[in-house]
């Protein structure tokens, strides 16, 4: 199993792993693609497009605390 941790601040992801996979919410920091993924703004969309249900509140840039996720 994977899981998923996302923050908008790269600083606050934990390391990428075989079982952890970092993704850095939209592009308010550098991104170092060796670290972890990066979102846009369109993920919440995205994600709902795909049919899921998933809280704004879930994926809000000012939220500084990380979100985990499996898949």
């Amino acid at each position: 199993m994977t899981n998923f941790y996302f923050n908008h601040d790269p600083a606050n992801l934990p390391d990428f792993s075989e079982d952890c996979h970092p993704v850095q919410m939209f592009h308010t920091h550098q991104n170092d693609i060796t670290k972890h993924s990066l979102v846009s703004k369109q993920l919440l969309q995205t994600v709902r497009d795909l049919g899921l249900h998933v809280d704004a509140d879930a994926i809000d840039s000012d939220n500084n605390c990380n979100r985990r996720y499996r898949r």
